[in-house]
């Protein structure tokens, strides 16, 4: 069993980021046990009553008694001291608001990996970045939990799955980009999962759902129309989910003219700095990375893009049997009232991401999308805009198109309302 100390670097945390701080490691199956919590000499007194247990005053001289040190980082303020973590015996890892376990050492990081010997342990030693993929790329992030040997948020065998009894059991697939994977929330907390538990809890006559993520970073339309063909459509999904739309457009931005306009094809932009770095041109990559996230064309072929490539996988999943079900994803933007939290993290954020050309427009490529989703047969879009309303006092963004928690449970519920609509 490992013995585990938890460093708390901060105030204001509770025994609700505590428990979420374990359950960061329960996605990994360890075997372990915190024994004991650590912090500054000024909040010993503090922790000691809100948390209930033992708490000692964080020394680094003295951690050698553990296997391992969690530390918690509240706030993207705090930052863990110059050392702090690095180059000791034991194992590091530090958890934060975000819901992101990271390896500290390279003996962390080890334990964090995934054991395979796929196409993304051939292809670079370093497994938590973009591959080459024979149709684009996958994306490995261990770092909100397991994920399956293509970098999946899907816990189960497919191949098992797919022999299930369908007169009991309905699939639902999921697919998008990083906001469909849930990339700041545990297994636990991405909507795909509380979507899951909602079904279940008012199934009738003994059925169960079961609800797979597919969304993976950077992904558009074309990247989940492969998705599904390559892994979901073995299984014979009764649902599929496209909640997207925000990577097309932005991407939609500035890929090729010609390929979005007369093939609806937008591409990531890392599609195009490969070439340079496979030549060893760093230089030349760098003013091609500055130049690629300009805007360059029209609002109105970047939709129509986005729409023509959502009716074709629309078509691929209806043939195959299977409701579709489509909704453009929340963005920071389009939420009416935001919290001290919202425009402090995710207004600086924006601020500083090199795509902010691309989110300055997102809010007229949406009206846009709005006004010509109609002729395109997605009048009845899934739409978070009333919801987000409601929840007008919550932090729900962790970043302009990211969700916390909160906000992927609002999600949940809204597709929950549409199953009790139509799945009757």
């Amino acid at each position: 069993m490992m013995r585990i100390a938890l460093a708390l670097c901060g105030d204001g945390i509770g025994e609700s980021e505590v428990k979420r701080a374990r359950r960061s490691l329960d996605q990994y199956g360890f075997d372990y046990e915190i024994e004991t919590v650590l912090t500054t000499a000024a909040l010993v007194e503090t922790y000691s009553e809100a948390l209930g247990c033992a708490v000692e005053v964080f020394k680094e001289a003295a951690v050698s008694r553990y296997d391992a040190l969690l530390y918690y980082i509240p706030d993207t303020r705090v930052r863990l001291g110059k050392g702090v973590g690095l180059g000791l015996e034991q194992f590091g890892f530090a958890f934060s608001w975000a819901g992101r376990l990271e390896a500290l050492n390279e003996k962390s990081r080890e334990l964090l990996k995934a054991e395979d010997e796929h196409h993304f342990s051939r292809a670079t030693a370093d497994r938590d970045q973009f591959y080459y993929f024979p149709y684009g790329y996958l994306y490995r992030d261990s770092a909100v939990g397991r994920v399956n040997e293509m970098g999946f948020r899907v816990p189960d065998d497919l191949v098992e799955v797919s022999k299930r009894d369908r007169t009991k059991e309905k699939v639902v697939c999921v697919f998008g980009g990083s906001a469909a994977f849930s990339m700041n929330c545990l297994q636990d907390e991405m909507f795909a999962a509380r979507l899951e538990i909602l079904l279940n809890e008012s199934a009738r006559d003994g059925l169960r759902y079961r609800v797979y993520n597919f969304g993976m970073h950077g992904h558009v339309m074309l990247n989940e129309m492969f998705s599904y063909l390559l892994y979901a459509e073995r299984l014979q999904p009764d649902f599929v989910i496209a909640h997207d739309g925000f990577n097309d457009l932005a991407y939609g931005c500035n890929s090729d003219k010609l390929l979005m306009e007369k093939h609806s094809i937008v591409f990531q932009e890392n599609l195009e700095l490969w070439p340079f770095l496979l030549e060893g041109r760093e230089e030349a990559a760098k003013e091609h990375s500055e130049r690629f996230f300009r805007v360059t064309n029209f609002p109105k072929g970047i939709v129509e893009s986005y729409l023509e490539r959502k009716a074709q996988f629309r078509s691929v999943v209806e043939r195959s049997g299977a409701r579709f079900i489509s909704a453009f994803q929340p963005f920071l933007s389009q939420k009416a009232t935001l919290t001290a939290w919202e425009r402090r993290v995710c207004v600086s954020w924006t601020k500083r991401n090199p795509m902010r050309p691309y989110f300055e427009r997102m809010g007229f490529l949406f009206e846009t999308y709005l006004r010509l989703r109609d002729e395109h047969g997605f009048s009845d879009d899934l739409d978070f805009r009333a919801s987000m309303s409601e929840r007008g006092d919550e932090s729900l963004f962790a970043d302009f198109v990211h969700l916390r928690p909160e906000g992927d449970q609002m999600v949940a519920e809204e597709y929950k309302r549409w199953f009790d609509q139509n799945d009757r």
